[in-house]
């Protein structure tokens, strides 16, 4: 778990989300559901 935190911790700073945002499937799914749809993913 100590390697996951430190990752999304990263991501948030990246993204400029608040520390308290969640990150879960649910973000990365509504986040990136575009970009994998273009890509052909989805």
């Amino acid at each position: 778990n100590t390697h996951k935190t430190a990752i999304l911790a990263e991501c948030r700073i990246a993204w400029g989300l608040a520390e308290e945002a969640r990150l879960d499937y649910r973000f990365l799914r509504e986040h990136f559901a575009g970009f994998l749809a273009r890509i052909g993913v989805l």
